[in-house]
């Protein structure tokens, strides 16, 4: 079956950051494009990162459904440089939630 998602480039301190996602898994994923079915892609872009040394990458992704169901979240990447001089990718992943105000926003009475 299959779960697709929007990927879309947030902010990245490689402006060719697309193309070398292109190059190392055969398409764009980014943009204008349909929803796809990237399973791998914290890996693949950690990948990336690692072999064009992209320093910072922030990726948003919206799950397939509507608004109030859809899983949607943002991905912050960063490349750092430890002090045996091996490069590592870190990544933070940030869920948007809806959430239930303990107040109503709103109340109306009828008559």
């Amino acid at each position: 079956m299959g779960y697709y998602t929007r990927f879309e480039i947030k902010e990245s301190s490689d402006p060719d950051f697309a193309s070398h996602v292109e190059d190392v898994i055969g398409y764009v994923p980014f943009g204008d494009t349909d929803e796809v079915k990237w399973y791998e892609h914290e890996d693949d872009i950690a990948r990336v990162m690692l072999a064009y040394e992209v320093d910072h990458v922030e990726i948003h992704g919206q799950g397939e459904g509507d608004r109030d169901e859809a899983d949607i979240w943002d991905k912050v990447f960063d490349r750092e440089v430890d002090g045996d001089g091996e490069a590592i990718v870190s990544m933070m992943e940030f869920k948007y939630e809806l959430r239930v105000p303990e107040e109503p926003t709103r109340v109306r009475e009828f008559r």
